[in-house]
């Protein structure tokens, strides 16, 4: 009979013990949207901003999450991201038809003060951001 009430009492103390020795772990969560900066006039945030410098190796496959882990591992508070794709096409809302035309890539990042990392990270202070040609679906992270 006591080996009976063992069994339950070693199971409660194992599944109470694994329910505290559990690590959490914090993670960040990033709200992203897509945003239209062509159709109708955009207003950025007022901020620090910075500008990527796409080379002809990184416009192909470029992983922005990738940039995103960079920049927290070097421990810089972005508050917002803009990424738009470079293409070979626009294709404008409501149109079937794309225009053949290349579109550059582009990034902007802001800061509420500057850092002096950027630079090192292929980043120039912009004053003004500008997202260029068939900005239609700019991908905005916001942190």
């Amino acid at each position: 009979m006591k080996k009976l009430f063992l069994l339950p009492a070693l199971f409660l103390i194992f599944t109470l013990g694994a329910c505290q020795s559990t690590k959490q772990i914090p993670t960040h969560v990033i709200n992203s949207v897509l945003e239209d900066h062509t159709t109708e006039p955009y207003a950025f945030p007022k901020g620090e901003y910075y500008s990527f410098h796409f080379t002809s190796d990184s416009e192909q496959d470029f992983d922005v999450l990738a940039l995103i882990e960079t920049l927290e591992k070097q421990k810089i508070p972005v508050t917002d991201l803009w990424y738009k794709n470079g293409s070979r096409s626009c294709l404008p809302p409501g149109s079937e038809m794309a225009m053949q035309v290349v579109v550059e890539p582009v990034l902007f990042i802001r800061l509420e003060k500057p850092a002096e990392k950027m630079q090192s990270l292929g980043f120039s202070q912009s004053i003004q951001p500008d997202m260029g040609g068939c900005a239609y679906r700019v991908k905005r992270f916001r942190f």
